[in-house]
C-alpha cells in the first residue's frame, strides 16, 4: 500500500515538545486535530495496533504547511513540507471488500500517512455514502493556515497556534 494507516500520530517539535495529530467525529464526517502531550503514552502491542517509529521520514524545519478544510469547516488533509519532503496526513480508513480489495473511504477514523503525492491523487476516493469526494484548489490553505475557514473550537485555536509556531 502507498500509505500507512494509523491510529494517531506523535511528532516531536523543538517549540511545543510532543504533539499528536488525531481524528474526530463531527456528525458524520471525520476531520484532524492536533494536541499537546508531555510524553508519547505506553502502548500494548496486541491485536491489530503496533507502535511503530517511523525513522525514515525527515526531521528538521517544517517550511510549508497546506491545510485543506471540508464544507463544514473541517480539516481533511494536512500536508507538511520537510527539507522538500512532502508528507500528507489523511482522514480516512480502509474497508476490505467482499472480493478482498480496499475501498478507501475520505473523511473517516483513521490517519493516512502519505509520502508518495501520485499515490494520493490517484485515489478514488468515497464518503460513507459511496458518494466520490474531490479536493480542488480551492479548498487548500497554503502557507500560514491560521488564515483557513475552518470552525473555531479550543482546538482549532491550538491548531492556529500550532501552525503560526512553525513559520516564526
Amino acid at each position: 500500500m502507498p500509505f500507512l494507516q494509523c491510529t494517531r500520530v506523535f511528532v516531536r517539535t523543538l517549540a511545543l515538545g510532543w504533539v499528536f495529530f488525531d481524528t474526530f467525529l463531527d456528525d458524520d464526517p471525520w476531520g484532524i486535530y492536533a494536541g499537546r502531550v508531555a510524553s508519547i503514552p505506553e502502548y500494548v502491542n496486541e491485536g491489530i495496533y503496533r507502535e511503530d517509529d517511523l525513522d525514515d521520514l525527515p526531521t528538521g524545519k517544517i517550511d510549508k504547511v497546506e491545510v485543506c478544510v471540508t464544507d463544514r469547516g473541517n480539516i481533511d488533509r494536512i500536508m507538511l513540507s520537510v527539507k522538500g519532503w512532502r508528507i500528507w496526513l489523511v482522514a480516512a480508513e480502509a474497508y476490505e471488500q467482499m472480493d478482498g480489495s480496499l475501498k478507501l473511504m475520505d473523511w473517516d477514523e483513521q490517519l493516512f500517512l502519505f509520502t508518495d503525492e501520485e499515490a494520493l491523487s490517484s485515489i478514488r476516493w468515497e464518503n460513507a455514502f459511496g458518494e466520490p469526494t474531490t479536493h480542488h484548489a480551492s479548498d487548500v490553505h497554503k502557507g500560514d493556515p491560521s488564515n483557513a475557514n475552518r470552525a473555531r473550537t479550543p482546538l482549532g485555536n491550538f491548531l492556529d497556534a500550532f501552525f503560526r509556531r512553525w513559520f516564526e
